[in-house]
């Protein structure tokens, strides 16, 4: 199994985090420890992020100035992709696959 997880033409690994502190310690500390087994991940996604949105209350204009700095850490790393928070949940292969193509086009 870990030469099918080290090989890059068998697998893509995607780093998942939330633009919040732990989150991003806590998915820096798995990427270290893949990086320990020669498995090096693909991309970083930040999910579920308010900063390109357009909000009036305070709570969440204090959420997107809150996420500055884990953005900037992350859009270091491999291929940094941002996902803006979802009204609805993208379930399923169809819902993913849109959402991908909306973020390429």
């Amino acid at each position: 199994m870990l030469p099918k997880l080290r090989d890059p033409k068998q697998t893509h690994v995607i780093i998942t985090t939330l633009p919040e502190a732990t989150p991003v310690y806590e998915a820096e500390r798995l990427a270290s420890d893949l990086e320990r087994a020669t498995i090096r991940p693909f991309a970083w996604v930040v999910n579920q992020s308010f900063t390109t949105l357009e909000v009036t209350s305070k709570l969440l204009t204090a959420k997107v100035a809150n996420e500055v700095p884990w953005l900037e850490s992350v859009s270091t790393k491999s291929r940094p992709t941002m996902l803006e928070w979802q009204e609805r949940l993208p379930v399923g292969y169809a819902a993913l696959s849109q959402l991908v193509k909306e973020k390429i086009q």
